[in-house]
């Protein structure tokens, strides 16, 4: 390009107008982020406005357009320094912004009484944490901030990745923002029991749910259940519209060859001998509807048989054996089991009783039959093909089975919200690799997520990264204030002893209060309750841009000043050169 021709540019990037418009989009969007703040929430208008590539292009234009206007005017005479300095202090502005965009640590640490902490919660970068129990110290793997903390579903590929000698662990998705969710997948234990996906169509409306085992679904206003045939005698009472047999429950002992049935009402009254094996046995408790908690105990979560199972104890020879039999899962271990050598199975009498106005039947085979109740009376079960939908003796009304599982477990999942909330979730999708072993998770952030793989375990934790603070930080007590005659907060504070190579310092911080300690300043920013503890979040931030940025604005105010005296003193001569002109002097003579 011609020298001609850098200069005809560099007038154009610098000119007032171009500043001026540059100006009104900056403006325009600032006008737009704040009204979408009000919307949406201060953390996704940063995300989408101030942050956007193009917000940080518009301030990277204005800044070649400051620096361009200063080269216009080289070589620089006396009566430029006023705007010199002003155009230098904005750069200085801009230089400083970008400094504390690229190098500022925004933080928060959470510390309950009496706790000491080293290090903080970087907040402006994402990590998976993974420690293995009774294993080493955590390690860490960096997420990009543009994917992860972002406000776009994500599908990595290729993932990003951490590998060691001994595991592989790979991101395999990200979203935004998600709910808890349980999804149904198939299964090789043929301990879990059968599956239906069933929907229904009706003048109402579409409803589908999956049906797992006894425990039932409800589509719209209609309850759907489902029974498992495993022999065809089983499957004959099925499909026969009114058949109920009958039968007593008992309970079956297998031990040395030999095998023992015990009434199931003579056991709940008290101990009954086990033939003559030495061992006597008792039911504690009959459970028509057992289902496992998460603590791994046995409740009863209603009085209808959907999953009858008992709990017993076994006493002889100096042993005490305390164990669960489930009738539908005979195979299904939960309790001691010290006596090896004894299995002990609950059986139930058949109860066919329509529970519910649609039942799905499962033959042997694994064909599928529907049953109808209408009126209270069951009709004849109907032959109900995989994938078709069939009439119903509701008018309009039709009932297909999209999917069937033999045997199917629920899995715990994210599922993605749409829009972002304010109060988001974010989620992760990973991949473990240990070995000849692989196991996929969903980690929430935040909570921590237990995943077996072989025989080990990890802890998974999808939070923001850690970084050290370079001192101790121990919280001495934390002082919460309220209004008088309310229960309403007025202010809260921190009372801390910091610790490092100069020695100990105690600090008091409040909301209007901060502390400088090294190069971190620490906020009172929340607190909340964990029980009897009171935790206190103190927000840590490093700025290195802001001396920078208080550079600039006092290089503006005084840049500013040294304009306005030098228009003042070009008014003066002015004026006098005007004077001297109407007293008759030459030009020659004014400006000498």
């Amino acid at each position: 390009m011609s020298g001609h021709g850098f200069r005809a540019l560099l007038r154009a990037v610098g000119s007032l107008w171009f500043a001026a418009v540059l100006l009104v989009l900056m403006l325009f969007a600032m006008a737009c982020a704040t009204v979408y703040e009000t919307m949406h929430g201060s953390e996704q208008a940063r995300e989408i406005f101030y942050r956007a590539w193009w917000f940080q292009g518009l301030l990277a234009i204005f800044g070649l357009n400051v620096l361009a206007s200063i080269l216009l005017r080289l070589p620089l005479h006396r009566k430029h320094v006023g705007f010199l300095i002003t155009h230098l202090s904005l750069l200085c502005v801009l230089v400083g912004a970008y400094v504390t965009h690229v190098y500022g640590i925004d933080g928060q640490v959470g510390i309950a009484e009496g706790q000491t902490v080293d290090q903080f919660r970087d907040t402006e970068h994402e990590a998976l944490i993974l420690t293995r129990t009774g294993g080493d110290h955590p390690i860490a793997l960096d997420l990009d901030r543009r994917v992860f903390g972002g406000f776009e579903a994500a599908a990595l590929d290729p993932p990003p990745a951490l590998k060691t000698k001994d595991f592989r662990i790979e991101v395999l998705r990200y979203l935004p923002d998600a709910e808890p969710a349980t999804d149904v997948v198939a299964s090789g234990d043929a301990r879990l029991p059968a599956a239906v996906e069933v929907a229904l169509t009706s003048p109402d409306g579409g409803f589908d749910a999956w049906v797992i085992g006894d425990q039932g679904a409800t589509l719209g206003t209609r309850r759907v259940a489902l029974r498992v045939a495993t022999t065809p005698e089983e499957l004959d009472g099925l499909l026969a519209p009114t058949s109920r047999p009958a039968g007593g429950a008992t309970v079956k002992v297998a031990t040395n060859g030999q095998t023992f049935e015990i009434p199931l009402q003579q056991a709940l009254a008290g101990s009954v001998p086990i033939g003559e094996t030495g061992y006597s046995l008792h039911v504690l408790r009959y459970m028509p509807h057992a289902m496992v908690g998460k603590d791994r105990k046995i409740t009863n979560a209603s009085d209808r048989p959907v999953n009858p199972a008992i709990e017993l104890e076994i006493t002889g020879h100096n042993l005490t054996d305390h164990r669960v039999a489930f009738a539908k899962f005979p195979g299904f271990r939960h309790g001691d089991n010290q006596i090896k050598d004894m299995d002990v199975t609950f059986v139930t009498a058949a109860d066919t009783a329509a529970l519910a106005p649609i039942e799905v039947i499962v033959a042997p085979d694994g064909k599928l039959y529907a049953r109808f109740t209408t009126g209270g009376a069951p009709a004849a079960a109907t032959p109900l093909p995989l994938g078709t939908a069939i009439d119903t003796p509701w008018p309009s009304t039709k009932l297909v089975v999209r999917r069937f599982l033999s045997h199917a477990r629920q899995e715990w999942k994210m599922k993605p919200v749409v829009p972002v909330r304010e109060k988001r979730t974010e989620a992760v999708r990973i991949r473990l690799v240990l070995g000849g072993h692989t196991e996929e998770a969903w980690i929430a952030k935040y909570s921590p997520q237990q995943v077996n793989v072989g025989q080990d375990r990890y802890t998974l934790i999808y939070s923001d990264r850690s970084l050290p603070l370079g001192f101790s930080l121990r919280l001495d007590r934390f002082t919460i204030t309220t209004y008088p005659g309310t229960g309403r907060p007025r202010t809260f504070e921190s009372r801390i002893t910091v610790q490092d190579s100069a020695g100990k310092r105690d600090y008091l911080i409040s909301m209007n209060n901060p502390a400088k300690v090294g190069r971190y300043h620490l906020y009172q920013s929340s607190y909340k309750f964990a029980g009897s503890q009171r935790i206190s979040y103190l927000s840590v931030s490093w700025d290195p841009g802001q001396p920078i940025v208080f550079a600039g604005y006092f290089g503006l105010m005084g840049g500013m000043l040294v304009v306005i005296g030098t228009r003042a003193s070009e008014q003066r001569q002015q004026k006098k050169r005007g004077a001297a002109l109407a007293a008759g002097a030459t030009e020659t003579e004014v400006a000498a």
